[in-house]
């Protein structure tokens, strides 16, 4: 599933998430010393700077970036129940990172807030359908890079290496490897 940058604030009113998002605020601003109204509306002002834009990671559903205030999610596939978790899971890092702290990461501050949000509280989710999707894409991307002269066993990986293959042993059967690129 791919889609266009779209704005942040846009973007949690298409997935109708935006309700959501405001009662979390709501519900947590006092724990973290603010008013309720002021601590909402400040959020949502500063996800106005905030754009979303696709990943091709595969290796983790979401990711944000302070300095050029960019949410990333994946486009692989992944169930409604995750792609959900991970927008409200990166609200709570942006939240954190522009009204709290900037160098809070998973701290005790940001899990009261992202179970505020509706989010499961941890650093890595797991859904069979991104992971079967994630293995096919690496699978298309692999290269191989170097290849035993001896049993012809290959070495694959996802970017070019500059190592020099010939340096090495397969321990299998003790041949050289030789660069493929």
């Amino acid at each position: 599933m791919s889609f266009p940058p779209t704005p942040l604030v846009r973007f949690l009113e298409d997935e109708g998430l935006r309700a959501t998002v405001e009662a979390g605020l709501r519900k947590v601003a006092s724990e973290l010393g603010r008013s309720e109204h002021d601590f909402a509306a400040a959020a949502f002002v500063s996800f106005e700077a905030w754009t979303v834009r696709p990943s091709r990671a595969t290796t983790r559903f979401g990711s944000i970036s302070t300095r050029t205030r960019i949410l990333r999610l994946t486009t692989l596939d992944c169930s409604e129940a995750t792609r959900r978790d991970t927008i409200l899971h990166e609200v709570a890092h942006i939240v954190m990172s522009e009204l709290v702290s900037k160098s809070e990461r998973h701290g005790p501050r940001w899990k009261t807030l992202a179970r505020a949000l509706g989010a499961r509280p941890s650093g890595r989710g797991v859904d069979p359908r991104f992971r079967e999707a994630s293995a096919a894409l690496r699978a298309d991307r692999e290269q191989i890079v170097a290849r035993c002269e001896r049993c012809g066993v290959e070495i694959k990986r996802l970017r070019r290496s500059t190592r020099d293959w010939r340096r090495y042993a397969h321990r299998g059967c003790g041949g050289r490897f030789v660069s493929t690129a």
